[in-house]
C-alpha cells in the first residue's frame, strides 16, 4: 500500500509547479524569470525592473474538508515570506508582491457566518480581505511576532482537487487557455501539452542544487513555438511538396532532429532574419518555398545535417525551413504579447 505521505509530498511538488506557471503566465509582460526552491522562497519571479515576487505554496490533498492545518499552513507561509523579503532586503533587492497560494477552499478557515470571499480562483490582496479574515492574519503576525509588511501580502485560492486531472488541473488549462487565446495561438490540446512541458521544465530547474540557474522568459515560451512549428501542423502546400508517404518517413525517422533545429533560438532566428532580407516577386508560399529551394544548402551545417546522406539533408533542411516560416507570424505575435525581444 503507498504511503499516504509520499503521496501528498508529490501532491505538494505538482501544485506547487502549477501554481508558478499560473503566477508566471500573470505577470508575463514584465517577467525576466522564474525559480523554484530559490534562496528566497517555493517560488521566486524576478521581473524586468529586478524586483521579486515571493510566493509559499501550501497544498491540502483534500481541500473541500480538511481545514485542520490551514491556520498552521498560513503560519508557515507567514513566517517564510518574511524571511524572504528580509533576505531580499538584504541584498539591496526590492520585494514587490508577498503570496501565499493555497489550495484550500478556506485558506483563512474562517468560522462559519463570517464573511468568506475566496470562491474560486481568488486573489485577494491584505486590503481587499473583510475584517475577520484581516483580523485572523493580524493575529498571527502579532502572536508570533512576526515582521511582514502587510502591504505587499496577498492571499491567493487556486482550485487543485481531487485524482481526476481534467478537474484538478482545469483551472490552470484555463489561465493557459486565455493566454494563448489572447495571442491568437488555436492548436487542439495545445494547453494540455504546454502544461505537460512546463511542469516538467520548472521541477527539474527546482531540483537543480545551484539556485543561481532560473528559467528566462524565453524558456518557458520556446515549448509553445516548437509546437507551433511541428512539422505535423505544416500546412497542405508543404505537406504536398513532398510525396506523402516520403514526407512521412522523414517525419517520423528525422523528428527529434527537427525539434531540436525548431527549437534552438539562433537557428530560429537567423532562418526569421535571412528571409526577411530575401528578395522574390513571389509572396506567400510560394515565396517560401523558392527560399528553401534557392537557401537549403547554406543551412545544412547550422542545423547539423552534414552526416546524413545529401538527399536527406536536402528534404529535411527544406522541411525545417518550412516549419519555421510558416509560422513566423504567429510566432512573432506570441513574442510581443510575451514581450520578447531578440
Amino acid at each position: 500500500m503507498p504511503s499516504r505521505v509520499a503521496t501528498s509530498v508529490i501532491f505538494g511538488f505538482d501544485f506547487q509547479a502549477k501554481a508558478a506557471i499560473v503566477l508566471a503566465l500573470e505577470n508575463i509582460n514584465n517577467l525576466q524569470s522564474l525559480r523554484l526552491e530559490s534562496n528566497y522562497e517555493d517560488i521566486d519571479i524576478t521581473l524586468f525592473n529586478g524586483s521579486h515576487i515571493l510566493a509559499q505554496a501550501k497544498s491540502i490533498t483534500q481541500p473541500l474538508i480538511d481545514f485542520q492545518n490551514v491556520r498552521k499552513n498560513l503560519k508557515k507561509a507567514l513566517t517564510s515570506l518574511s524571511e524572504g523579503c528580509t533576505g531580499l532586503q538584504q541584498n539591496k533587492i526590492h520585494c514587490s508582491t508577498l503570496i501565499y497560494i493555497t489550495n484550500s477552499r478556506n485558506p483563512l478557515n474562517q468560522p462559519q457566518g463570517t464573511i468568506n470571499v475566496f470562491d474560486g480562483k481568488t486573489n485577494r490582496e491584505y486590503a481587499e480581505l473583510p475584517p475577520a479574515a484581516q483580523e485572523i492574519i493580524d493575529n498571527i503576525i502579532t502572536n508570533y511576532e512576526i515582521q511582514i509588511d502587510k502591504d505587499l501580502f496577498t492571499v491567493y485560492l487556486l482550485p487543485f482537487e481531487t485524482d481526476n486531472k481534467n478537474e484538478r488541473y482545469k483551472s490552470i488549462i484555463r489561465v493557459i487557455d486565455d493566454f494563448l487565446g489572447t495571442n491568437n495561438i488555436q492548436i487542439a490540446g495545445l494547453s494540455n501539452k504546454i502544461l505537460e512541458k512546463w511542469t516538467a521544465l520548472i521541477l527539474t530547474n527546482g531540483s537543480t542544487r545551484d539556485t543561481q540557474i532560473v528559467l528566462r522568459k524565453k524558456d518557458l515560451i520556446w515549448p509553445i513555438i516548437n509546437i507551433i512549428i511541428n512539422p505535423d501542423n505544416l500546412i497542405a502546400t508543404f505537406r504536398d511538396y513532398f510525396d506523402e508517404s516520403e514526407y512521412s518517413e522523414i517525419i517520423r525517422n528525422y523528428i527529434t532532429l527537427i525539434e531540436q533545429n525548431t527549437e534552438r533560438v539562433e537557428s530560429f532566428t537567423k532562418v526569421i532574419y535571412e528571409f526577411s532580407q530575401y528578395r522574390d516577386s513571389s509572396i506567400g508560399n510560394q515565396k517560401i518555398l523558392n527560399f528553401a529551394e534557392s537557401f537549403y544548402s547554406t543551412y545544412i551545417d547550422e542545423f547539423l545535417l552534414n552526416s546524413l546522406p545529401e538527399d536527406i539533408q536536402e528534404k529535411l533542411s527544406k522541411v525545417i525551413i518550412y516549419c519555421i516560416l510558416t509560422k513566423r507570424h504567429e510566432i512573432e505575435k506570441l513574442k510581443k504579447g510575451a514581450n520578447i525581444c531578440d
